[in-house]
Order: C-alpha cells, then sequence, then structure tokens
C-alpha cells in the first residue's frame, strides 16, 4: 500500500472530522508527501466515504493550512465572517534563520499567528514569539495576532 492510501485510511477512519484533518494535515506538514499526491491518490479511488470532505481538506492544506487549527481558523473564523484569507505560511529571513509566518493579510499589514498547545506552551516559547511581534512592528510595521483553540473553535465570532 503506497503511503498516500494509508493517509486516507487514516483520516477516513478517524472518528470526527478533526481526527481526519490532522491526519492530512501532519502528512504533509511532516514532508511525507504534499496534498496533490493524497488528491491524485483521492481520485483514484472510485468511491471513498468523506470524499468531497477530504478534497477541501487538502485543497486547505495545499494553501499552506498545516494543522487542525490553521484549518479551524479558515472554516471556523474567515470564512463565516467574510474576512480576508490572506497568505498562508509567508516565509520570512531573520538573521539565518528562515521562519514561516501563519497568516499575512497585505492590506491590513496584519499577520494572525495560530499558536497551538505544542510548540507555544512554555515561557521561554511565549517570550520568543513577543519578541518576534515587536520586532515585526517595529521593523516591518505589522500588527501581530495570536490567536489560540479556544478563539478559533470556541470563541470564533
Amino acid at each position: 500500500m503506497r503511503y498516500e492510501h494509508a493517509i486516507l485510511d487514516l483520516a477516513t477512519a478517524a472518528p470526527d472530522a478533526l481526527g481526519a484533518v490532522a491526519a492530512l494535515a501532519d502528512a504533509c506538514g511532516g514532508r511525507y508527501t504534499t496534498a496533490v499526491r493524497l488528491r491524485g491518490a483521492l481520485a483514484e479511488r472510485t468511491w471513498s466515504p468523506r470524499r468531497d470532505f477530504l478534497g477541501g481538506v487538502l485543497d486547505d492544506v495545499a494553501t499552506g493550512a498545516c494543522s487542525v487549527l490553521e484549518r479551524g481558523y479558515l472554516t471556523e473564523v474567515v470564512r463565516p465572517h467574510g474576512l480576508p484569507e490572506g497568505v498562508l505560511q509567508t516565509a520570512v529571513t531573520r538573521g539565518t534563520r528562515r521562519m514561516y509566518r501563519d497568516v499575512l493579510i497585505e492590506e491590513q499589514r496584519l499577520l494572525v499567528e495560530l499558536d497551538g498547545r505544542l510548540f507555544h506552551s512554555s515561557r521561554r516559547a511565549r517570550e520568543v514569539d513577543l519578541d518576534r511581534d515587536l520586532s515585526n512592528a517595529v521593523e516591518r510595521g505589522e500588527l501581530t495576532v495570536r490567536l489560540g483553540y479556544d478563539q478559533v473553535f470556541s470563541r470564533p465570532c
């Protein structure tokens, strides 16, 4: 069995929509495969439960929604409220480090950073994020808004 088909099986068998999103986003975010290859594997299947849903998730992953939280931001906050989607995963180089910003809404000079629990729970990580926000404001004139799971899934309005 090809890797892409195994991932589609995991997404199809997930107990809920968030589990399906996680299976697809994690596979692509970990650079084990791409949304395009997963889309191709999905197209090879003559029938698949959740086909339209999985295809929509893969469309979002292809544009840069690399996690459950990032896709939730699109589906629970941006689209229902008619907000601009912005550009997902824009790269910026600071010194020798290449970093990716979750969402850049260029017209408003606004960054939306989606802070999941995995990489943003320590005091040190929070300080690094705050330093980056300050630098974005001073050097680039960009305002940063940070959202977590509660703002996206519990209180999207």
